[in-house]
């Protein structure tokens, strides 16, 4: 079971803009919106992709929507948790 659970931490979930600024207002910051007018002006002035998203974290999409990936480990390992807990009756 403990293999499976590490496998699963590696896994990451892209979201678009409307995601990043939900993310954002719930953890009371502007670092992804922030992050996302440099990826913007990074594409203007002719960076590559790849530098692009390791600056910034953002990504285009080929249907020209802008990306972000945020790694959901977090809520797996909350549900993790839960199923354990629920199973054995103790964390």
């Amino acid at each position: 079971m403990r293999l499976r659970f590490r496998r699963f931490l590696s896994i990451a979930a892209p979201i678009g803009e409307k995601g990043a600024a939900a993310l954002d207002a719930a953890e009371e910051s502007n670092r992804r919106a922030a992050s996302l007018d440099a990826a913007r002006e990074m594409e203007s002035a002719g960076k590559d992709a790849r530098a692009v998203r390791l600056a910034t974290g953002w990504e285009l999409g080929a249907d020209g929507l802008w990306r972000y990936e945020i790694a959901d480990g977090k809520l797996i390992t909350a549900r993790y948790t839960k199923e354990h807990e629920a199973a054995t009756g103790s964390l």
